[in-house]
């Protein structure tokens, strides 16, 4: 589905990422004639199944006029996965059916990502591209309707995830025809949004034989000839998987770590047309989520600790391994992995303390119960962590006599 239009003022990004739960309004893009009524034409996100922009305000006296035809791309925004998945479904199409028209992407500012210059890269286009960060008008724009929605089902068309394939095989990437079989993609070196101890994690990996990948220290090309060199892909939970969105049909088995276990199905609605097999594994052992007075979750900023030895029998379920060794390695390492969760938790502590969240009792609470049910710390590791945790705080006193009730002394 498309739409010409023809002398059509473009506004640069006012504000991005609309988010109607937190009170973000995406405004940025294409005035549409009729806006209310521009359907397709419009940002569309999440779970509402409608659009979810705003109409940007028009300018007088508009000095950039741009003539030729136009592809509407969408918005620079420099996070890995939100941009794949909310901002290049429209795109492919058009490049495709119009070669010789250029594509229009609105930002703040001339600067491109390089991850974002690397898509465009890979895909033959970057020639194409105009950033917009001022007003303009342009002669003809043509808009196509995103191929897929973030957080919104249907799954994208077959004939979408062939163009996709196709387009990549032209670049010389391809399937292997003799594939590797396990691979691991890695968290562990993120500063943020990790499982507690994840390059611990990546050794239980190692001892199945698993390939460990840290997809930020490989081009994006590197990644998805990586991506189509496996049988068996398993991600822990987050932006990595939404590269695949760029690649079409996968003939690959993926398992996901779910980090958020009441967000288990993030990418779904992309990844279940695409691939072989899909599985989310919830083995969260102990989660301490972070969350501002306001009660806005923090997802990024969570304690989550996986059971590892309950891991390590799924993984060798699923795929036949042999576990023994492995559980005798984690065994024999436990000293080692327990010293990685008290450093890994004492630096979300420290970023903790400098975001001004967990003023109120219940808050502090839950994450004085949750440091207190850390199964692989001895007794003076949690002291010490509650310690750091209510080191600033002037309520440490009341708090300390609000927690000391029968309930509480059962748990000691």
């Amino acid at each position: 589905m498309k739409k010409l239009f023809h002398n059509i003022e473009v506004s640069p990004v006012i504000s991005i990422h609309g988010n109607p739960i937190k009170g973000v309004n995406h405004c940025a893009g294409p005035i549409w004639p009729d806006f209310d009524n521009a359907g397709f034409a419009r940002h569309h996100w999440g779970s509402s199944r409608g659009p979810v922009d705003v109409e940007p305000s028009s300018q007088a006296d508009i000095a950039t006029h741009l003539k030729g035809l136009y592809i509407y791309g969408g918005c620079i925004y420099p996070h890995f996965g939100h941009f794949i998945s909310e901002f290049t479904s429209r795109l492919f199409p058009a490049v495709l059916e119009h070669p010789d028209a250029r594509v229009i992407y609105v930002s703040r500012d001339s600067s491109i990502p390089d991850f974002i210059s690397q898509i465009f890269s890979l895909f033959g286009i970057s020639e194409r591209i105009q950033i917009v960060y001022q007003p303009v008008i342009l002669e003809k724009l043509i808009v196509y309707k995103q191929a897929e929605v973030w957080g919104y089902a249907p799954h994208p068309e077959l004939t979408y995830l062939e163009m996709l394939s196709s387009s990549l095989s032209r670049t010389g990437i391809c399937s292997a025809v003799n594939k590797n079989k396990y691979l691991f993609v890695s968290r562990a070196n993120m500063a943020a949004g990790r499982f507690i101890a994840e390059n611990y994690l990546e050794r239980c990996f190692a001892d199945l034989g698993f390939r460990i990948f840290r997809p930020e220290e490989h081009s994006l090309a590197d990644q998805v000839q990586t991506y189509l060199n496996f049988e068996n892909i398993i991600f822990s939970e987050g932006s990595a998987a939404h590269c695949l969105q760029l690649m079409g049909k996968i003939d690959a088995n993926i398992i996901v770590l779910s980090r958020r276990s009441n967000r288990k199905q993030f990418p779904d609605d992309f990844l279940k047309s695409r691939v072989k097999n899909l599985k989310y594994f919830d083995l969260i052992l102990v989660k301490i989520g972070a969350a501002s007075d306001s009660g806005e979750q923090l997802n990024f900023t969570d304690i989550v600790l996986l059971d590892i030895q309950d891991l390590l029998y799924m993984i060798s379920n699923e795929f036949h391994l042999p576990v023994k060794q492995a559980i005798e390695s984690h065994h024999s390492n436990l000293k080692n992995y327990s010293e990685l969760v008290y450093s890994d938790i004492k630096r979300i502590l420290s970023l903790w303390s400098k975001a001004d969240i967990f003023s109120n009792l219940e808050s502090q609470k839950r994450v004085f119960y949750g440091l207190l049910a850390l199964p692989c710390l001895n007794f003076s590791q949690k002291i010490y962590l509650i310690r750091e945790f209510f080191y600033s705080n002037k309520d440490f006193l009341s708090f300390l006599i609000s927690i000391f009730t029968p309930n509480f002394i059962k748990k000691l």
